[in-house]
């Protein structure tokens, strides 16, 4: 963990300042939010997070990894350098979820070309309610557009990756301005279904188990 003399710090004998001294900057959470799908390469974080330029991305990262909250590794499968989360900075990514939940009432809808999908898909999973998933254990692919990505149910806990799923017992199929809406609470599932905005294959308990997974916004 980084030194408490390299950092600025609150100093305050209380969680969430000590948790601000390690995330409170400008994109650091929103760095471990995109890491939360998967590892990445450092030119695809970059180009997940306009406007934070290449000094202050490896800045944020070289902070990330002091804290021991991201590391490097080299990617077999991409043949690459990626950046990922440890276990530490995947409980850090739970913690925040509720906090994406608080905010999804406050979000407004952007330019179409401004949206990524990813974004749109840990706004769903801030969507889900994870005490719904208590004796459940099977996972669902959405896909956004052209983008797979792996909804994991297990018992308790609900995480959204990045990637297919060849034994989805769901398959859910929607663009990303349906996504969208339905992220923010503009659309419901229902809804969607009904405009023909979303589709959903699978056997009918599997999609019914899916739906109890979801919170209402309202």
């Amino acid at each position: 963990m980084s030194g408490m003399g390299t950092r600025r710090t609150y100093r305050q004998l209380c969680g969430l300042a000590a948790a601000l001294d390690v995330v409170g900057e400008r994109w650091t959470m929103l760095l471990v939010r995109d890491l939360a799908l998967g590892p990445r390469r450092y030119g695809e974080l970059l180009d997940g997070l306009p406007g934070i330029g290449e000094g202050l991305l490896a800045q944020r990262l070289r902070h990330l990894e002091a804290e021991d909250l991201v590391r490097r590794t080299f990617s077999s499968e991409v043949g690459a350098v990626v950046y990922e989360l440890t276990d530490s900075g995947r409980d850090l990514w739970e913690a925040m979820v509720p906090l994406a939940a608080w905010g999804l009432e406050r979000v407004e809808p952007i330019e179409q070309e401004d949206v990524r999908a990813d974004w749109l898909a840990l706004q769903l999973q801030a969507r889900f309610d994870p005490t719904k998933s208590v004796g459940i254990r099977e996972r669902y692919e959405m896909r956004v557009d052209d983008e797979p990505y792996a909804i994991t149910a297990d018992d308790g806990r609900i995480t959204v990756e990045r990637g297919e799923v060849p034994d989805a017992v769901v398959r859910i199929s929607l663009d990303l301005d349906t996504v969208m809406k339905i992220g923010i609470g503009q659309l419901t599932i229902a809804g969607a279904r009904e405009a023909g905005l979303t589709k959903l294959e699978g056997d009918p308990e599997a999609v019914a188990r899916y739906g109890t997974l979801l919170r209402s916004l309202n």
